[in-house]
């Protein structure tokens, strides 16, 4: 080998080598600022977690102050409960009345119209629904209603807790007679929650006013609205002329002893007793 052909192989290699430490020298250069990048992500990572379970404990202590304000409210309604006597109103268990169903269930007001020892009898205050007394079935008595079936199924376990529902009590419900027609009233049945028969309804309230009901919001939506002269019919478990009908409370607090056909819808009061000792 001549020392031109020396001469080149060398330049070759010095330009080779020139080009290796130049490359090298560039990572060396960008090593640390990528370490500083990655510093960078890194605390920007840390902090979008910090703030995320900062802003999640705030949540969950938004959801959890409102469900301990929702035990306490309950407790005092237990409490209320058992001081209360005849005529007065009650707050137990919850339903949609508000017609807004994005805030939930509101808490159900019920008027006491008995009381026997730590028992007592309850009526909803206000119309909470409108339905049909009965339907698939021209035999309508109470016992054979889907209204029964209805209040002591989808209302009772949909508006009350289970300790609430522990409170309720099993009650034989008589199928009391329409006064003034011998229609077949059915059979006594053993429920939680029912409707007045004519019997109570005359009994348990004073007056024709006192019977008078005004609807929620979300049972007006349904079609109890209030009528001029009064609030809404509501439906009782007695029969009405015959077993095609159900007898109702009037509008301005009156019986409608005739009734009206089970198949069409009308406002609903459940009843409930329930028991309020200590040992509750």
């Amino acid at each position: 080998m001549n020392r031109r052909t020396l001469t080149v192989t060398e330049e070759r290699w010095r330009k080779e080598m020139c080009k290796t430490n130049n490359q090298t020298t560039m990572v060396r250069t960008d090593h640390p600022q990528a370490i500083k990048r990655s510093h960078r992500i890194l605390i920007t990572i840390v902090l979008v977690f910090v703030l995320a379970g900062i802003s999640g404990i705030t949540g969950f202590m938004c959801v959890l102050v409102p469900q301990q304000n929702a035990q306490q409210l309950d407790t005092d309604y237990i409490a209320a409960l058992r001081t209360a006597n005849v005529g007065d109103s009650v707050f137990f268990g919850r339903y949609e009345q508000d017609n807004n169903p994005v805030n939930g269930a509101e808490a159900i007001e019920w008027q006491v119209l008995s009381k026997d020892g730590s028992r007592l009898l309850l009526v909803s205050k206000y119309a909470l629904d409108y339905a049909p007394f009965n339907t698939g079935s021209a035999f309508s008595t109470w016992d054979y209603s889907t209204m029964l079936h209805w209040l002591n199924e989808s209302f009772y376990t949909s508006s009350f807790s289970r300790a609430e529902q522990a409170m309720i009590r099993l009650s034989d419900v008589s199928p009391d007679r329409n006064m003034l027609f011998d229609t077949d009233p059915g059979k006594m049945t053993r429920s939680r929650v029912f409707l007045l028969s004519i019997d109570e309804a005359n009994a348990l309230f004073r007056t024709a006013d006192d019977r008078q009901c005004q609807p929620t919001a979300y049972a007006a939506s349904r079609g109890a609205v209030a009528e001029d002269d009064g609030g809404c019919g509501w439906w009782l478990r007695s029969p009405g002329y015959d077993v095609t009908s159900t007898s109702r409370v009037l509008p301005n607090g009156g019986f409608s002893f005739v009734g009206q056909p089970a198949e069409r819808s009308l406002a609903v009061r459940p009843a409930i007793w329930v028991e309020c000792n200590e040992n509750i």
